[in-house]
């Protein structure tokens, strides 16, 4: 497993999308400031330093909302967050899968990582589709409790996950 090319791939693709959408919205400053992230992640690769990509994924996330201020393409921001977030936790799996003893568990442990990340991903993918056809508008109530509905099932989802992969360990 080429490890590196799994990591800068969807990095790539979020830079990518952050630009073409800046660019889309006729906001070449917000296309530029996609060096910023860049440096950081291309920095935290080389030197491999842990806190860069979550310092990336940051500033990917912030510069989206700039971007969704000045009105870039919806497509645009939620591509770049996706992949942004699948380039740190594919960062974040390469370093836990360094830890595990034997080549056969950390095989399995990368399999069975990736086989739930492509759910979520493919889950993600078709909600937010689902929510870009269908244009629902929230006052700031509604979209609050929603926000907080949608904080606790992820919450209570990571749980149930951690108990149930202590007791099905490798």
């Amino acid at each position: 497993m080429n490890s590196l090319f799994l990591i800068s791939f969807p990095v790539a693709f979020s830079l990518v999308s952050l630009a073409a959408g800046g660019l889309a919205s006729s906001n070449p400053l917000m296309a530029a400031a996609v060096f910023l992230p860049a440096g950081v992640w291309v920095f935290s690769l080389r030197r491999h330093w842990e806190p860069g990509m979550g310092i990336g994924l940051a500033l990917v996330v912030v510069l989206a909302g700039l971007g969704m201020w000045t009105r870039m393409p919806v497509w645009a921001a939620y591509g770049a967050v996706l992949a942004g977030l699948l380039g740190w936790d594919i960062y974040g799996l390469q370093v836990r899968a360094g830890y595990a003893v034997d080549d056969d568990a950390r095989w399995a442990f990368v399999r069975r990582h990736l086989v739930r990340l492509g759910l979520w991903l493919a889950a993600s993918l078709g909600l937010g589709a689902f929510s870009l056809l269908g244009h629902v508008r929230f006052s700031f109530n509604q979209a609050f409790l929603l926000i907080v509905l949608i904080l606790a099932g992820i919450g209570l989802m990571v749980s149930w996950l951690r108990k149930r992969g202590k007791s099905t360990s490798v």
